[in-house]
């Protein structure tokens, strides 16, 4: 419809002035909701979208519908955004360690004679903040 025309163009609008390029920035997805009050012609055209394109999910949060390919889509993106390393840390270095735990989630620590082996998953962002900050590199 011209009004969620509108409405669209007016998110893209501001995502613009926020310096968001809405037709590049991975993180975007369109949200259809409320898919369980259209007519077959409207839903059929928002289906066709989702089909080819892994930036669209249809919902109806009403009857959960699509819900779950929502949340699926979620954690992929989530997913792809993180990696798991693992560090072999000086026992004496508990400023790295507080530092992976503070900015990841530590999955598993190991005392070793000569290291802490500590198993991690960090944003891909802090994993290279946090060899630059502390020297180490993942195994």
């Amino acid at each position: 419809s011209d009004s969620f025309d509108a409405q669209h163009d007016d998110v893209i609008k501001i995502l613009d002035e926020l310096g968001i390029e809405y037709d590049s920035d991975e993180r975007i997805m369109e949200v259809y909701n409320k898919i369980d009050v259209l007519d077959a012609d409207a839903l059929s055209d928002i289906i066709r979208k989702e089909r080819h394109s892994n930036r669209v999910v249809a919902v109806s949060a009403l009857s959960g519908q699509g819900l779950d390919v929502l949340l699926e889509k979620i954690e992929q993106k989530i997913a792809s955004e993180y990696t798991s390393a693992r560090f072999d840390l000086s026992h004496a270095d508990g400023r790295a360690l507080a530092w992976l735990h503070e900015h990841g989630e530590v999955l598993e620590r190991e005392s070793g004679e000569d290291a802490m082996q500590v198993n991690t998953r960090l944003s891909i962002a802090n994993m290279a903040r946090f060899c630059d900050k502390f020297g180490y590199e993942p195994r």
